[in-house]
């Protein structure tokens, strides 16, 4: 009779292989639930130069019910700001024609004092965390970032921020208006 090698023990998943679990119902079923919560709409303005995140986490905070406009650059940005008062910022540092704590302080000097502006980036040394903190950016978080996580931030950052801008009599559902970028 042969030797047979025992089998291996199950590993458990690493921390870059874990999936998202969905529970209660096909993916599709959860995500109609989720847009169908009762949430208080928030207008976000998500500055990513990556045109795929920016796409995918736009549609998420309109899945979440908020209005989102996008920008890939610091000066798209600033472009955006001309016309649109967000609730939220949400600043990747990477950017190509300025960094995200140089765009933060000139949306805190010129535009939105008041803004709660947010920070998503691979940059998570102790460096750009200060350097973070000292721009009066609310949190500085490492990429990627989930729904639960936005969801949850969104609101956060609402109620820690309670200047409310300018409201739109009869506003239309959540929407999400991307700018394209001139870089494609």
């Amino acid at each position: 009779m042969p030797l047979r090698e025992p089998p291996l023990p199950p590993r458990a998943p690493m921390r870059h292989e874990r999936t998202p679990r969905v529970v209660g119902g096909t993916p599709a079923a959860v995500l109609s639930r989720m847009a169908s919560t009762e949430i208080e709409s928030k207008r976000v303005l998500l500055v990513e130069d990556d045109d795929d995140t920016r796409e995918l986490v736009a549609e998420l905070f309109a899945l979440l019910g908020h209005e989102c406009q996008t920008a890939a650059t610091g000066s798209e940005a600033l472009a955006v700001l001309e016309g649109f008062e967000p609730h939220i910022v949400f600043v990747d540092l990477g950017l190509p024609d300025m960094t995200g704590h140089e765009l933060a302080e000139m949306i805190r000097t010129t535009y939105r004092p008041d803004v709660a502006i947010i920070v998503v980036s691979g940059r998570t040394q102790p460096a750009d965390v200060a350097r973070s903190m000292e721009t009066g950016i609310a949190l500085h978080l490492a990429k990627p970032i989930g729904y639960d996580a936005l969801r949850r931030i969104v609101g956060d950052a609402t109620v820690r921020n309670r200047t409310p801008a300018r409201t739109r009599p009869g506003r239309p559902g959540a929407t999400c208006t991307p700018t394209r970028s001139s870089r494609r």
